[in-house]
């Protein structure tokens, strides 16, 4: 695995969710727990601060993009059905709360 930034292991322990140093930004991967099997499931823009839901179906972030506030996102752990879900999230990150 690359040098990794805030990894973040799945509640079932298959995966593990982490920040990738690329082009001067943070991107977050998700990487089965051996080492294989990634996804990098951002792009573009600096991304942190990454939580798994109870389930291990979907990983929440913060997105941080250049002129905006930053930006509370959900997708899928490879990086499907990503979908912003607040603006001008502050710290510390988001976090699940379970049913």
């Amino acid at each position: 695995m690359p040098t990794s930034v805030a990894p973040q292991w799945s509640p079932d322990g298959k995966y593990i969710c982490y920040g990738e140093p690329a082009d001067g930004a943070v991107q977050l991967a998700v990487t089965r727990a051996d080492g294989s099997d990634k996804k990098v499931i951002t792009s573009k823009h600096p991304h942190a601060y990454s939580r798994w839901s109870p389930d291990a179906l979907s990983v929440s972030y913060t997105r941080f993009e250049k002129g905006q506030p930053p930006a509370l996102w959900v997708s899928a752990p490879d990086g499907s059905e990503a979908k912003e879900l607040l603006k001008g999230v502050g710290n510390p990150p988001a976090e699940w709360k379970p049913k």
